[in-house]
């Protein structure tokens, strides 16, 4: 098993800002090359699975830092031999997900494919997205508590609602190498934060946590408490 990135290899990635998206012939482009397997695959070249995940390890962190912001090229082989199908793609968004201990590669589109045979999708279904959990399922399941604190502004302060799932861009000084180890910890579940703005404070849950790979804010779903 690989291990998992560590807050400092992550922190210093993130300090670096991605360049302006130029148009550009993608074979100019740096490549990703990675292994998949064939259900995985056909869902991308038929459009249902949008993104790639790989684990949240020094391993893949270290190849994705090689290969540079996006966009790139990642060509996805089905197999280890010379003759296996292929499809390379279009990356166009890195993202961390926290909870899920997860890099997100977001597939914008296909750009080729190799040794394909377009009867293998007759295997392999569309993707459904599952039902997202309703703000009461989430209360009023299991809530792990944290002991994170962020200050907000008093204008992101003042959207805090209760019931209802409100995104955040948590600042900049967010990726603290200190809060990375927690959020490189966090638990797999909503769990409960502590947030203040001045004087004021105000418990909530956290029910995602995400971050745009080479940038510094933290982006979060959170739902106020009591």
């Amino acid at each position: 098993m690989h291990e998992r990135a560590t807050a400092a290899t992550l922190d210093t990635q993130m300090s670096h800002s991605s360049p302006s998206l130029t148009p550009a012939s993608t074979t100019q482009l740096n490549t990703l090359t990675v292994n998949i397997q064939r259900e995985w695959l056909s869902r991308i070249i038929a459009g249902s699975k949008k993104i790639e995940y790989r684990d949240l390890t020094n391993y893949w962190e270290t190849r994705i830092q090689r290969v540079g912001p996006p966009p790139f090229r990642m060509r996805m082989i089905n197999g280890m031999r010379a003759d296996s199908p292929e499809a390379t793609v279009l990356v166009n968004l890195v993202q961390i997900d926290f909870m899920e201990q997860k890099f997100l590669l977001h597939i914008q589109k296909v750009l080729e494919t190799i040794r394909w045979k377009p009867a293998w999708h007759k295997a392999y279904p569309p993707l459904v997205s599952p039902a997202e959990p309703s703000v009461t399922e989430i209360l009023d399941g299991p809530l792990i508590s944290s002991e994170m604190v962020w200050e907000l502004t008093d204008d992101d302060f003042n959207r805090l609602r209760e019931r209802e799932i409100i995104p955040l861009n948590l600042p900049s000084d967010s990726t603290d190498r200190a809060v990375f180890e927690q959020l490189l910890s966090i638990p797999q579940q909503p769990f409960k934060v502590k947030f203040t703005a001045g004087t004021r404070a105000r418990s909530a849950v956290m029910v995602s946590a995400y971050q745009n790979y080479w940038e510094s804010t933290l982006g979060c779903e959170v739902i106020a408490l009591l």
